[in-house]
């Protein structure tokens, strides 16, 4: 039979008088198979859950040793601020990663689905993630391993358990990488304007055409200056078509100009031109098809 200290947890070798962790006399009533004393507090299963590193996260949640109160619920941690993924995967926190990446992929849809995107609102949410994982890392890491030793309590609750189940593991940070790459991936194929199944067509600008394509494709363009456009149909198909030319302000957008055109219905994609707008700044090319946007594209007036 396996015995374990009752003070400690420490694993014990056959015959042993005395702990060899807490020095604690191993006598046949306090080394038991069963780890720890099931406390209230259960700050014995977290001191072993957590590891060397106890006395640190004690302090963060705020318990004192022989006394469970109320757990501090906000505290700083630099590990988790600073390398937050890779904290979480040390940690063994591999659900928080997935809730966290799931929650970012959510908020990419949003963005794509409101034409929204920008690289400060990445940084913005990048930041404002390991923010919260400062402030509330230490409490993620407490319910997180009262979770695990609550699941162990069903069963044998050996210390052994608690130990393999809690305390840090090396692997747990390549794992975090892994998983944000499958995040950047999954978003990039959901969510690019080029890769997405939901994405609108995009119209490319230029000053040439050929074989039906835009010769170097271009999107700054000086007044009065004839444009070539092109664009292919989702459906492959062509027939009435709406073009609408929107001069684009810091928070509106205003029709420039609008126009009406038909092609035969075997038509796959086509090209045309138009004219600069005479006024400098930024504008959108929209092509409308039974009163829904079926591609789009930006172009600038310097």
């Amino acid at each position: 039979m396996i015995l374990y200290c009752q003070v400690c947890g420490e694993k014990q070798s056959e015959g042993a008088n005395f702990c060899r962790k807490c020095g604690t006399p191993q006598t046949e009533d306090n080394s038991k198979e069963i780890m720890v004393k099931k406390t209230n507090s259960d700050e014995d299963s977290l001191s072993l859950f957590v590891g060397d590193n106890s006395d640190f996260y004690f302090e963060k949640w705020g318990i004192l040793h022989g006394e469970h109160g109320e757990v501090r619920k906000t505290s700083w941690n630099w590990a988790s601020f600073l390398v937050g993924f890779q904290w979480l995967g040390y940690r063994k926190m591999y659900k928080v990663i997935f809730v966290i990446l799931l929650i970012w992929l959510i908020i990419d849809g949003l963005l794509f689905i409101l034409n929204a995107y920008h690289t400060s609102i990445d940084i913005l949410i990048g930041l404002t993630t390991y923010l919260i994982l400062g402030f509330k890392g230490n409490y993620l890491y407490y319910s997180h391993a009262l979770r695990e030793i609550n699941k162990l309590k069903k069963g044998s609750f050996l210390a052994e358990d608690i130990k393999k189940s809690g305390g840090r593991n090396i692997w747990g940070i390549f794992a975090s990488f892994g998983l944000f790459f499958l995040y950047v991936v999954i978003s990039s194929l959901l969510f690019s304007s080029t890769t997405s199944p939901f994405a609108t067509e995009q119209v490319a600008f230029g000053y040439d055409i050929k074989n039906g394509e835009i010769v170097d494709p271009y999107q700054y363009f000086e007044t009065e200056e004839e444009i070539y456009y092109s664009f292919y149909f989702p459906d492959s198909k062509g027939g009435s078509y709406k073009v609408v030319i929107e001069k684009v302000n810091d928070d509106s957008a205003e029709i420039y100009d609008s126009w009406e055109s038909e092609v035969p219905p075997d038509w796959e994609g086509l090209y045309d031109t138009f004219i600069t707008p005479s006024e400098l700044g930024e504008y959108e090319l929209k092509i409308i098809k039974e009163n829904e946007v079926i591609a789009k594209g930006t172009f600038y007036v310097l």
